[in-house]
């Protein structure tokens, strides 16, 4: 099963972290260089719960935004 909220469709998005090293400029040094980058996922939280859908009940994946705001009834 697809780690995707079934309400919203919020899902995993690729994206980074980038790494800096030495002192800013603005504390005194000469400046801030990238020393790399790493690729890593944002994950949503993503839980399963069981809502009714269309009248019957089914376990679905949502995520906690969906779950708080009301979307998902349980």
């Amino acid at each position: 099963m697809a780690k995707e909220c079934h309400f919203c469709g919020k899902k995993p998005h690729v994206g980074g972290t980038i790494v800096h090293r030495g002192i800013s400029k603005k504390a005194g040094g000469i400046g801030l260089k990238l020393v790399k980058t790493n690729k890593r996922v944002f994950k949503p939280n993503i839980q399963k719960v069981k809502a009714k859908i269309n009248g019957t009940a089914c376990t679905v994946n949502a995520c906690t935004a969906c779950i708080r705001t009301g979307l998902v009834v349980k």
